[in-house]
């Protein structure tokens, strides 16, 4: 049986879909109230807030004194009218808050019942608390959460210029502690719905720019016509650098080939940003496709940074000749950079390094992937090319391309079923609808726990799950569902009438599925990226990560909420 350590540890590194799995035993099987605490907890972070207030009402009834109980009731309550803008939540986060506070007067659960008092449109109710909560917080305190809640308190009542001071002194606090910074942030961003925040207590916790750089590599030595030759590396790092200092960007997205990547992590590393590194394939085979070739000092250049930053492949696989999965990774730079600006409430930058004498369109390069940024008007080039002298030329041509693996594609994949006598009838309909989706439908396969089915694009798969869901509830067979999506390299082998998918990237579908709660829809972060690209209309909550066994690694997980 698990452990309440071991849960709490799960949720401390974000893992919010193991803590559910493993504390729903626990919860179930220890009187320990923190086990029922843990479980509610893991119930709303994994994307679930009206299963997780279901659970964990009864135990809020029993010990609505406790402050750590009335904090979770009552962050669960807000999420869910976060997610629905009914006031019935916000009200149930209010009472929930107020009632605790009233007999601990525990800070946090005051100013908390102050906020959402406002927020429920009880005005008058929330300055009152507001003046409660300051009677119990030190006047001279140096902490950074009880200085935020002074100034959130002063904010309430109206109070701007002291609010703003108190604001100023608990960003001098939190210095470059940006989890700190953000909390604040999305609260006041909540808050300024509902009750005027001045501008300069916005801006001064708002987030820095989300930035995302795609750009040529260094020219290779058999390129015929030059762009970006090693010799002007200085110049054009030196201009990335400037960009980032005149947006404020703060946090970066991009890989690490040769070049503009490199560069611009160094120059990001350098000001002090976050680097989120991404590659599209092993790094054995991303060096030797990308890098080596501009000479061993870029190879060095590489490691350092791979060493310092936070790396992700997309596959640890080889690359075996498929460059969709450099256009695929592109997908996934824009469509990350995207769900970072959302989270952040801001839209994120593009910058390219791009040469305007390079018409070329190859897949998965800066010109093909740049018709993908949702942003238009929200891009900076950096031209390499007007350094060099009109119309240069060699007489070699540029290595042939990697041989591919027969039957090997980028797919966008889906895990669906259906419990009773619907998953039956499911079957029957997939085999349907893989007439009506035509080519689109790479591969559709079947075992004993579900239907799984591969795409050549995200909606599309997407859209697969959607209409079986819908599907089912018009035949009236009200069944419980679970659903899933991934998206990676994989095998497609015809077996039969069906064409099954192989490879680690159906064993990471498989296993989140498993993971998967019923009636909530689950996608892997890569997926959530791409498909955030092709709609508007989905929105996602980040659900933290999972674990799994052996090479198929660690997942980040979204839930994918599709609207009515």
């Amino acid at each position: 049986m698990s452990s309440i350590a071991h849960i709490r540890q799960l949720l401390n590194q974000g893992r919010y879909l193991e803590a559910r799995a493993e504390s729903e035993n626990l919860a179930s099987s220890s009187e320990e109230l923190e086990a029922k605490q843990l479980h509610a907890l893991a119930l709303s972070k994994s994307g679930t807030p009206l299963t997780a207030a279901e659970f964990f009402e009864p135990f809020h009834r029993q010990h609505a004194h406790d402050a750590e109980t009335a904090g979770i009731m009552g962050g669960i309550y807000k999420e869910l009218f976060r997610q629905t803008q009914n006031q019935k939540y916000a009200l149930l986060s209010r009472d929930a808050y107020l009632n605790n506070f009233t007999i601990t007067r525990n800070y946090y659960t005051g100013i908390n019942a102050a906020t959402m008092s406002a927020i429920a449109g009880k005005f008058q109710k929330g300055r009152e608390i507001a003046m409660e909560v300051l009677a119990v917080v030190p006047p001279e305190t140096t902490d950074f959460w009880e200085v935020a809640t002074q100034a959130e308190a002063k904010l309430l009542m109206k109070d701007n210029r002291s609010a703003a001071d108190l604001y100023f002194k608990a960003h001098r606090i939190a210095g470059a502690d940006w989890g700190k910074m953000n909390s604040v942030y999305n609260q006041l961003w909540l808050l300024n719905h509902y009750v005027p925040v001045p501008g300069e207590i916005l801006k001064a916790f708002s987030p820095p720019t989300v930035m995302v750089l795609v750009g040529h590599m260094i020219d290779h030595p058999k390129r015929p016509t030059p762009r970006f030759i090693p010799e002007h590396a200085p110049a054009v790092k030196a201009e990335i650098t400037a960009v980032i200092k005149t947006l404020n960007a703060r946090i970066g997205y991009t890989s690490l080939a040769c070049g503009s990547d490199i560069l611009f992590a160094e120059a990001m590393e350098e000001s002090g940003g976050e680097v989120n590194v991404f590659l599209p394939f092993k790094k054995e085979d991303f060096i030797e496709t990308s890098v080596r070739f501009a000479g061993e000092a870029w190879v060095d250049r590489f490691e350092k940074l791979f060493q310092n930053n936070s790396i992700h492949q997309l596959t640890n696989e080889g690359y075996l000749g498929n460059d969709d999965l450099f256009a695929f990774h592109g997908r996934v730079l824009f469509g990350l950079a995207t769900l970072r600006g959302r989270m952040l409430h801001a839209e994120p930058y593009l910058v390219t390094v791009l040469s305007a004498w390079d018409r070329s369109l190859k897949e998965g390069g800066t010109r093909d992937l740049m018709k993908l940024w949702p942003f238009p008007s929200r891009t900076q080039n950096i031209d390499p090319s007007r350094f060099l002298p009109v119309a240069p030329t060699h007489q070699q041509g540029l290595p042939p391309p990697g041989k591919q693996e027969p039957n090997r594609f980028v797919l966008y994949m889906t895990a669906i079923s259906f419990s009773g006598p619907a998953m039956e009838e499911s079957m029957r309909m997939s085999r349907k609808m893989q007439l009506d989706f035509g080519p689109e439908m790479m591969a559709l396969d079947f075992d004993e726990q579900a239907i799984y089915a591969g795409f050549n694009t995200s909606h599309s798969a997407l859209l697969f799950g959607r209409s079986m869901i819908q599907a089912m509830e018009k035949r009236s067979l009200q069944a419980r569902f679970r659903l899933s999506f991934h998206v990676g390299p994989v095998v497609i082998t015809p077996v039969g009438d069906k064409k099954t998918m192989k490879g680690m990237h159906t064993e990471i579908l498989k296993n989140i599925f498993m993971l998967g709660t019923e009636r909530a829809v689950y996608a892997t972060e890569s997926f959530a990226a791409s498909l955030v690209l092709d709609s508007a209309s989905y929105s996602f909550i980040h659900t933290g990560k999972v674990r799994l066994d052996g090479e198929l690694g660690e997942q980040s997980l979204y839930k994918v909420d599709w609207g009515k």
